[in-house]
């Protein structure tokens, strides 16, 4: 059986460490550099290289466990660099559509190098920021989406500080309707996916359909920077979350490439006949209660997704997330 050797080159935690990972890493052995990682990170490295030098064989597994080391290290402020990347493995990692996302490097020392644009970014926080319609003051930790408390401005903060202003909440305070166009970033999804979480939550819904909800907006989000704008970050997404009685609706628009998932054969991704397609869209019909997806005059599309309360939502309290 093909195996996997995996060596760590430390030089303290300032610095880059550095990950050589030979052999096969497939769903056999793809645990054990989540074992290196873990390990890594227990120990308080946040900025790590993967050097695939002298990797032969990457599957959907080894490919899973680079995309979350680099979203875990991303989420402590650190950062994943991928170097020495053979060409088979490339391939892989673009036919996959991971390789756009993640940071790949030529050479080692490229790669190493880059870290100080890491720690410029660290040093912008905690900051305070003044709200950009009330001059409400707070303190953020971090580059993400918020909401001011005082007059209900929702704001976007990046990395290097800069407030990108989103949309109002239209309904007085009641998170009851809200309506906001974001960048078609990968980065824009986590946040996005936890404000809508906190308003279903709000809105009575218990955490089993919240995160039924914030699955389907993750694919659908996902889908469209993917497939509609092909990872084009100038391009913008639509969002508005509503309520109606005992409905969460969310309204997704982009002006990206039209795919209809109604046309995507049932189970479309269990064939075994060429490459696994359609688990996005298989989530978001099996997430939600229903789904309508038309394009509006041939120029914007427009994906609705609902979900209605179940009983068990009905009963008691929902837990209080605050955005």
């Amino acid at each position: 059986m093909e195996d996997v050797v995996i060596e760590t080159k430390k030089e303290g935690k300032e610095n880059p460490v550095i990950v050589v990972i030979k052999g096969y890493l497939d769903s056999a052995t793809s645990y054990k550099l989540v074992e290196v990682v873990d390990g890594l990170l227990n120990e308080g490295f946040v900025k790590i290289i993967f050097n695939m030098g002298e990797l032969e064989y990457l599957s959907s597994a080894g490919i899973s466990v680079v995309s979350e080391s680099f979203e875990r290290l991303k989420e402590k402020q650190g950062a994943l660099k991928l170097t020495n990347v053979s060409q088979r493995v490339l391939k892989v990692l673009d036919l996959c559509g991971v390789a756009k996302l993640l940071d790949i490097h030529a050479e080692v020392d490229t790669a190493y190098k880059s870290f100080e644009n890491i720690v410029k970014k660290q040093e912008s926080f905690p900051a305070e920021i003044k709200c950009p319609a009330c001059e409400f003051k707070a303190v953020i930790e971090s580059q993400d989406i918020y909401k001011c408390p005082k007059c209900g401005i929702i704001f976007y903060i990046d990395e290097k500080l800069k407030i990108e202003l989103l949309e109002k909440e239209k309904t007085g305070g009641a998170v009851s309707k809200m309506d906001m166009w974001i960048k078609a970033d990968i980065s824009y999804i986590t946040p996005i996916r936890r404000m809508v979480g906190a308003i279903a939550l709000r809105e009575g819904f218990f955490e089993d359909s919240v995160h039924e909800i914030e699955l389907a907006l993750d694919e659908s989000i996902t889908n469209i920077i993917e497939h509609g704008y092909n990872f084009d970050a100038t391009k913008s997404i639509g969002i508005n979350i509503a309520t109606e009685s005992d409905k969460l609706i969310i309204s997704i628009t982009d002006k990206g490439k039209s795919f209809d998932m109604q046309k995507l054969p049932e189970n479309s991704f269990f064939s075994s006949k060429g490459p696994y397609r359609g688990r996005g869209q298989h989530i978001i019909k099996n997430t939600m209660d229903a789904v309508s997806y038309a394009p509006i005059s041939g120029v914007e599309n427009k994906l609705i997704l609902t979900k209605i309360k179940k009983d068990s939502d009905k009963k008691g309290e929902a837990y209080i997330k605050v955005v």
